[in-house]
């Protein structure tokens, strides 16, 4: 009898002890998983301001430009009025280029910043994306830690008798 009431005693021991180790499992699991989803949130809210500094750099260098030009406009029209040369061609060709080269900052500047802001929600994506993954995986293993639990205790229980 006191045979039986040790094997029983050990079933019931491992039983607890299969048990034990699949909840803390489980909650290991859902930690990651928690904890790659808020990393993916982070790093979306991240590129979210990045993507704003953007938009403000790009704004304010835009703004540089234009009063550069202004300033300069403003400069060259004193200088023709000062000398006379009202309609000279080649103050009107210098006025032309000085617009040329603000038109051409410009689409320099929205091109720089529209390759930014695709540089930056690219790499969010991706990285939010493989985040989201990671953390589906977790709950994955959480899944399958918490399967069957006569499944895996008979699992390690002839896994015992067999070794």
């Amino acid at each position: 009898m006191g045979g039986a009431v040790n094997v029983g005693g050990a079933l019931i021991a491992g039983a607890a002890n299969v048990a034990g180790q699949n909840k803390s499992q489980r909650e290991y699991y859902r930690a990651l998983a928690q904890t790659a989803d808020k990393q993916a949130a982070l790093q979306q809210a991240a590129a979210k301001r990045q993507a704003e500094y953007i938009f403000r750099s790009a704004a304010q260098e835009s703004t540089r430009l234009q009063d550069e030009y202004t300033a300069a406009l403003d400069a060259q029209q004193s200088a023709r009025a000062a000398n006379g040369l009202a309609n000279s061609y080649t103050v009107q060709q210098i006025m032309q280029d000085s617009r040329w080269n603000l038109l051409t900052d410009q689409q320099t500047l929205r091109q720089n910043t529209a390759d930014q802001l695709y540089e930056t929600n690219l790499s969010a994506l991706l990285g939010v994306q493989a985040k989201r993954d990671e953390a589906s995986q977790y709950r994955t293993l959480s899944r399958r830690t918490s399967g069957s639990f006569l499944t895996q205790y008979l699992q390690r229980l002839f896994n015992g008798f067999s070794n």
